[in-house]
């Protein structure tokens, strides 16, 4: 097992410095760390090919080194505000990936990824934490433990292992917090001993077992180090205290068990809504190993039979008819499908395609399914009920529109088209090509190659499952149960039979109407003194203006 523990501040801070400022949507939202960190993240993802995933963060409040050192990382700024609005979206990008999160209060993330690698390595996996933190560098314990360094910006790394930090530094991963403590950390205000740099720091490490014994060892080096050492003897004692990282901390996780569960509903919701829609692909790439029921051309079957559904009766119903969509007087434009005059309906393994002459047998097969109970569900389906409708035939017991789903979960996208939903809700696509035209399966055919038609009546069925728990999770399940889906079959009937209106209760109305205006056109008239159009802008800027000396805006 392979963890990636990520230092998510440290990350989050590296994008947003490397990337423009200006860097924002539509509406003004700057987005160059979340687009910077989610970079990062998919080419972690796609570079190490981990098991688990975890994203520490550190929290606002003062932690135990703040409380023994108080000048301790006191010369940082603050993070910038458009930096902190950003570091909320990131996280909630996080949760939408099914990310485990981790932070903690009175502890930095640096200490909560120690617990983790300790975690680890006594399990035997392993792990790699991505951070621009030195400090980290003490964790590196081979086989397991590695530190992926961010260098710089976005995507220069640079992976050590024990010999990897012995080169880096002069000194083997165990003894780092002893030569940092004596060269200092300017990067977290930290003094060390004045004049002991990081070839001094080394070399005095690998001379001696112990911190203690490099000071008390001052008498025997050269004046200069002597009083460097004696000068900052307690400051270094108090530098070692704070920069060992606590490897002890309760945390209930399983390093191993942290696998991302990626929401991709959600997460595509956040995306467009961050204007980033070419990451939409590289992080469905990047979380395809965890992404469950993606589907390619026919096998969206079985995504319908994952998702339990074998037992209801599938209608692809777009692109239905109007009444003026009459070709010879008798044949209709595809009543379910874009093309050719058929409508496909697949139940269970069988296929079925009906040509508008029989459209009986279709309304009886239907019934059926009304008479047993059983539900149809369909994309658009309020076509064909009216088309039912307007033959005289019976509607059936709709269970689930796909299209009607998808206009409550987002009234923003016009489309819904099937496609996008299949993307979506599915992370598939269906198959290209051309639809199969009426001819080529009469009713009552069974087929197992399932055309474009056929793919998406199983995609129909395939969504049910995740946009009833879209809709739950929206609070919009019973809305759609109780309103919308009755109101389906309502409104087909309205446009087959029209609705009746009192005639001379609307004529009533517009008069009184019409009558009201003349009298208040005949008002401002005499107000202003001369006639002019109230449909006129021009002409309502120079009475108000000019000649009643009103001050613009």
């Amino acid at each position: 097992m392979k963890c990636l523990a990520l230092d998510g501040n440290s990350l989050a801070y590296r994008a947003f410095f490397a990337l423009p400022a200006d860097m924002a949507t539509s509406t003004g939202q700057v987005t160059n760390a979340v687009v910077g960190f989610t970079s990062m993240l998919v080419n972690l993802l796609r570079d190490q090919k981990p098991d688990s995933v975890i994203v520490v963060f550190d929290r606002p409040e003062p932690t135990f080194r703040h409380r023994m050192v108080p000048e301790y990382k006191a010369q940082r700024e603050s993070a910038p505000d458009v930096l902190r609005q950003q570091m909320g979206i990131i996280r909630e990008l996080l949760d939408a990936l099914g990310v485990t999160v981790l932070d903690m209060a009175g502890f930095e993330g640096d200490d909560i990824i120690a617990t983790v690698a300790k975690k680890c390595d006594e399990a035997g996996h392993d792990i790699v934490i991505v951070t621009g933190d030195r400090d980290s560098y003490q964790l590196v314990r081979d086989p397991h433990v590695k530190v992926l360094y961010n260098k710089r910006g976005v995507s220069d790394y640079a992976l050590y292992d024990e010999a990897g930090i012995h080169e880096k530094t002069g000194v083997v991963p165990s003894r780092y917090v002893d030569y940092a403590a004596l060269r200092g950390d300017p990067s977290d205000n930290l003094v060390g001993a004045n004049g002991v740099g990081e070839k001094t720091a080394a070399k005095l490490v690998n001379q001696h077992a112990t911190l203690e014994e490099i000071l008390d060892s001052a008498e025997h080096q050269t004046p200069k180090i002597r009083g460097s050492l004696e000068e900052g003897r307690e400051r270094v004692l108090r530098n070692a205290s704070i920069m060992v990282l606590r490897d002890d901390l309760e945390i209930a996780v399983d390093p191993a068990k942290c696998l991302p569960k990626p929401n991709w509903v959600a997460t595509r919701r956040l995306l467009e809504f961050l204007e980033m829609k070419t990451m939409t692909k590289r992080l469905s790439d990047a979380f395809a190993p965890w992404i469950s029921g993606v589907i390619e051309s026919d096998g969206i079957k079985d995504a319908a039979d994952q998702a339990e559904l074998s037992g209801e009766h599938s209608v692809y119903a777009i692109d239905g008819p109007t009444p003026d969509k009459i070709i010879n007087g008798s044949k209709m434009v595809a009543t379910v499908a874009s093309h050719g005059g058929a409508v496909v309906v697949a139940v269970d393994d069988i296929v079925h395609v009906f040509e508008v002459a029989q459209f009986s047998a279709l309304a009886d097969l239907l019934g059926e399914a009304k008479a047993q109970s059983i539900p149809v569900v369909g994309h658009d389906i309020k076509p064909l009920l009216r088309h039912l409708e307007d033959a005289g035939l019976g509607a059936p017991n709709v269970h689930f529109d796909t299209a009607i789903a998808a206009y409550l979960l987002d009234p923003v996208d016009g489309s819904h088209a099937l496609t996008r939903l299949v993307d979506l809700y599915l992370g598939s696509a269906l198959p290209e090509g051309e639809a199969t035209s009426a001819g080529e399966l009469d009713f009552g055919d069974v087929t197992r190659s399932y055309s474009l038609d056929a793919a998406s009546a199983r995609a129909v069925a395939a969504l049910v499952g995740p946009m009833t728990s879209a809709l739950e999770a929206a609070g919009m399940l019973g809305l759609f149960t109780d309103v919308e889906v009755p109101l389906i079959g309502v409104l087909a009937r309205m446009e087959s039979r029209g609705i009746g209106v009192d005639r001379s209760g609307l004529v009533a109305i517009r008069d009184a109407l019409a009558k009201r205006v003349n009298e208040l056109t005949v008002l401002l008239h005499d107000l202003v003194g001369h006639e002019f159009n109230l449909n006129s802008p021009t002409q309502l800027q120079k009475i108000l203006f000019e000649e009643r000396n009103l001050t613009k805006g």
